[in-house]
């Protein structure tokens, strides 16, 4: 895919991959205290604003995550992997406006004139421990989202865009929000993923101005052709 000229494909990249996860993490940072179990009406009710701030984050990181794959595009276009990478992206910033759309919806359910043990019910059994379609969006952000932007990111790297520390950082702080239990870990490393994000960006707009093997950290290796 050639790149249109005008197209400001780096800066739209750099703007996306790197302040998706940032308002992402700074999301999940905000429910810390456990207001992200979504399982109690009276503590939705308690906290209602910050709960709607967290769910338009993940708005936000829908729509900035939209951005930086438009921009990307024809940056990692030469690469295959980095093509699948991109569509399961794209399937991740669908999402996580679902993600969006829960944390916002659930707020209704402390409404004024509600039953209130019915609500609780509703949010114990169908968002707490439902399996109900709305989950295959969530469940695919939760399992494979970060994966796809790993491979995503590793793509860039084929292409000689970013250095490999990024997609490095972002598997990294991947694994350890699949296997550290716990809020504080879970938050920490969706931050570890966010740098990995910033980094990429920081490589995508020096690669603009710097020679191939100065951008991001250290020195590309060759790469070889790719299909």
């Amino acid at each position: 895919m050639a790149e249109v000229r005008g197209f400001p494909a780096d800066r739209l990249a750099a703007m996306g991959i790197g302040g998706a996860w940032i308002a992402l993490a700074t999301a999940e940072t905000l429910l810390l205290k456990g207001q992200d179990a979504l399982d109690d009406v009276s503590m939705i009710g308690d906290n209602y604003w910050l709960i709607a701030a967290a769910g338009f984050l993940h708005a936000c990181a829908s729509v900035l995550l939209v951005v930086g794959l438009a921009g990307v595009a024809p940056l990692l276009w030469a690469s295959a992997s980095a093509r699948v990478g991109w569509f399961f992206t794209a399937a991740m910033a669908t999402g996580l406006g679902s993600f969006a759309m829960v944390h916002i919806l659930a707020l209704e359910t402390a409404a004024a004139g509600l039953d209130g043990p019915a609500m609780n019910r509703f949010l114990v059994e169908r968002l707490g421990e439902g399996t109900g379609p709305w989950t295959i969006p969530v469940l695919f952000v939760a399992l494979l989202g970060p994966w796809s932007v790993v491979l995503l990111l590793f793509g860039l790297t084929r292409v000689r865009r970013i250095h490999w520390i990024s997609p490095a950082l972002f598997a990294g702080g991947a694994v350890a929000h699949m296997l550290i239990p716990g809020e504080i870990p879970e938050s920490t490393s969706l931050w570890v993923m966010a740098v990995g994000g910033i980094l990429a960006a920081n490589g995508i707009l020096r690669s603009r101005t710097h020679p191939v093997g100065d951008v991001g950290v250290g020195k590309f290796p060759p790469v070889p052709a790719e299909g």
